[in-house]
């Protein structure tokens, strides 16, 4: 495959990795809309799936750590902290995208969800940069 090719396929992956990213932060952040803008309706009904899938990332990633031969420790602190963080992205991706089907005119009218969209976006961008450089911070260096 030429340079070219190759330098196609990546910024085809990386642009879907980004759109996806971005779909799910600004999900998010409309959960977060959501929940200040009053009670959440049926949440407790969502609440047991959210949480299966939050159990299920954390096996899958125990599994994958271990595999790595990582130490315990490290492995089941990790796992706990993705579990956690996905259950939180989940819950409130889930519930944004409750609100933005039951109430689309207060995101759209006004605009925000145009904020919205910038708004994950950058934190997509934090996000690719923190994943590809927190070990310059650890001390680790590369």
């Amino acid at each position: 495959m030429s340079r070219r090719g190759r330098d196609r396929e990546l910024l085809a992956r990386v642009g879907v990795l980004v759109l996806l990213s971005t779909l799910v932060v600004t999900a998010a952040f409309v959960g977060v809309v959501a929940a200040l803008s009053g009670p959440v309706e049926n949440f407790t009904q969502r609440l047991p799936f959210y949480v299966l899938v939050a159990s299920i990332v954390f096996v899958v990633f125990v599994v994958l750590f271990d595999s790595r031969g990582l130490d315990g420790q490290t492995v089941i602190i990790s796992s706990l902290a993705v579990a956690i963080s996905s259950f939180i992205v989940l819950s409130l991706g889930g519930e944004g995208v409750v609100y933005l089907l039951t109430n689309p005119e207060k995101l759209i009218a006004s605009q925000l969800i145009v904020y919205l969209i910038a708004a994950g976006l950058v934190c997509t961008g934090v996000a690719y940069w923190t994943l590809r450089h927190w070990r310059e911070f650890a001390g680790n260096g590369r």
